[in-house]
């Protein structure tokens, strides 16, 4: 089994220890803990291809191969993109000089595709719903509405936070940067509301820190669940502070454009994107069409998508989301409550339909406004996946924690909003025909809590980091760096995320788990740094090791 199997001994290892430490309190139990760790092995140790995790390796020969049709997408679009911008390196390495341009960009070697080899074609893998007037392959198309743009460093398309950040880093770097939303602000967004000790870290970078004093703070996570309520504060670590923050998104994802726009960025509000620029198989820009106003052609160095969990862009390119890997769905809604300032954002991790217990959580975000974000996110490896109403199942959880929050359904200031939630890195590779995709639009939601607003960020700081080195140097292949350093930083990780659920899938291993670890509090806190990734990269203490033993086993891809 490879390191995949490797990790499977280690989860099932973890579980043991567990439980042989707990053995006065397992007396009368140990079936029970012999059974936990006996599904943890049936479940992951069944159909180990699963989320990718068995993917069949290309031979030496094909890897060694780079022509359009033989090869994979990163060797193809090294040979496309040649060694130049399209305007060569311009004024801009003349007189910028990056801070986002870390030794390890310059070092890291480009990275093969993996797997076997995928037919690339030019122009026609367009569909041409999506991009009007294209004169077949190889052929860039004519300006659509007969007008174009003055060009720009980096075209970003999408204005949550993933493509905020990505501008903000790229406009202070020195970029020309064009951000194009397709709403305008404040506009309302489906999400929890939020921010892990990570995405506290990325506001930082952003120099947020005074803008969110004022906010709903949280000390760490009250989970609730197999009778059992327990309190874990988020951890003491050297690079991420050590409390959480909420904010609605109609109030975070404008601040985070304006403050994109104050550092340099121009943000082009109801602006849709028509469609892809394409020329000799790479994306060169975009058609936008603004309220109002006839189609234009924008012409970039370097495009970012940042368009979600849809991804209009990613489908117009052929780059759809892999079915093998998790996706979670999260429906919301927003309760005037007495209880909306607390020290711990809530989860509970028993949802049921009948008997049966679902792999997902709700939640209690208090807001610190008067309300409370309540809502509940559900699995695919659930049975009930596809047939069931969410919105029937807020409604019916609602309820049972209203009381001790002091809210009711007829205190609901909205109705209930649902999305779904890719997971995992489920539209991959990042960087497709020379596009750097960025947060929802490569699946970068965290597959063992649904958080996505620090991964859109943090992707996005990556891709300006990368866009920026591109635009010094005037050498294209360094976009191959993005793809790199998001594996670098998310593959493992998510790797194992992908079978944990695969785990929590089933409802003896969930029932299980909640009854006997949720009383442990050794065992809960390395659960709280793997399910919000924070841990300790070099030394810490036990469970740092054991989290950091379990990441390092797991493949990138």
């Amino acid at each position: 089994m490879g390191r995949m199997g490797s990790l499977l001994v280690v989860i099932w290892l973890v579980i043991g220890v567990v439980a042989a430490a707990q053995r006065d309190y397992f007396s009368s139990s140990n079936a029970d803990c012999a059974e936990l760790g006996t599904i943890a092995v049936t479940i992951v140790a069944g159909p180990l291809n699963y989320a990718g995790v068995k993917a069949k390796r290309s031979s030496s020969a094909e890897r060694r191969s780079c022509t359009p049709t033989t090869s994979g997408e990163l060797c193809f679009e090294r040979q496309a993109m040649g060694k130049g911008t399209a305007h060569g390196p311009g004024p801009f390495a003349a007189t910028h000089r990056s801070p986002y341009t870390p030794h390890s960009i310059f070092v890291h070697g480009f990275t093969k595709a993996r797997g076997p080899p995928k037919e690339l074609a030019y122009d026609r893998d367009v569909r041409p719903d999506r991009l009007q007037g294209s004169r077949g392959p190889g052929h860039a198309r004519a300006p659509l509405g007969g007008k174009v743009s003055d060009a720009y460093d980096a075209l970003v398309i999408g204005g949550g936070p993933g493509g905020a950040a990505t501008a903000f880093h790229l406009a202070r770097g020195g970029a020309r940067v064009l951000l194009c939303e397709k709403q305008s602000y404040p506009r309302d967004k489906v999400c929890g509301d939020g921010l892990t000790p990570r995405a506290v870290a990325q506001l930082d970078a952003m120099d947020l820190r005074a803008e969110y004093q004022s906010w709903s703070r949280s000390a760490g996570l009250k989970v609730h669940g197999g009778g059992h309520v327990i309190e874990l504060p988020w951890p003491e670590l050297t690079e991420y502070p050590s409390f959480g923050l909420a904010r609605p998104r109609t109030d975070l994802d404008q601040l985070l454009a304006r403050t994109a726009e104050k550092a340099g960025a121009e943000l082009r509000e109801t602006t849709e994107v028509v469609a892809p620029l394409v020329e000799r198989g790479l994306v060169r820009g975009a058609v936008l069409r603004r309220d109002g106003e006839d189609p234009v052609d924008v012409r970039a160095e370097v495009v970012i998508a940042a368009d979600g969990a849809s991804s209009r862009f990613a489908q117009a390119l052929g780059l759809n989301r892999d079915e093998q890997r998790p996706i979670g769905v999260a429906i919301r809604q927003y309760y005037r409550a007495e209880r909306d300032v607390d020290p711990w954002i809530d989860s509970y991790l028993e949802l049921r339909r009948g008997d049966d217990l679902l792999p997902g959580y709700g939640w209690v975000f208090p807001l610190a406004d008067g309300t409370v974000n309540v809502g509940v996110g559900l699995l695919n490896t659930s049975a009930h996946f596809r047939n069931i109403n969410y919105k029937r199942l807020l409604e019916d959880w609602v309820p049972t924690v209203g009381p001790e929050w002091g809210f009711a359904p007829a205190d609901a200031v909205a109705k209930p909003r649902s999305a779904p939630l890719p997971m995992g890195a489920s539209r991959h590779p990042p960087l497709y025909r020379g596009v750097l995709f960025v947060g929802d639009a490569a699946g970068l939601v965290n597959p063992f809590n649904g958080e996505g607003i620090d991964y859109a960020m943090e992707s996005g700081q990556l891709a300006a980091e990368t866009a920026l080195a591109v635009l010094e140097s005037g050498d294209r292949t360094r976009l191959a760096v993005y793809r790199s350093a998001v594996e670098r930083r998310f593959g493992s990780y998510y790797a194992v995320g992908r079978l944990f659920v695969r785990l929590i899938g089933d409802p003896r291993f969930m029932k299980l788990a909640t009854r006997y670890g949720l009383p442990r509090p050794t065992l809960m806190k390395l659960v709280l740094k793997l399910l919000a990734n924070l841990y300790e990269p070099a030394r810490g203490d036990t469970t740092d090791r054991v989290v950091r033993a379990m990441v390092r086993l797991a493949p990138s891809r």
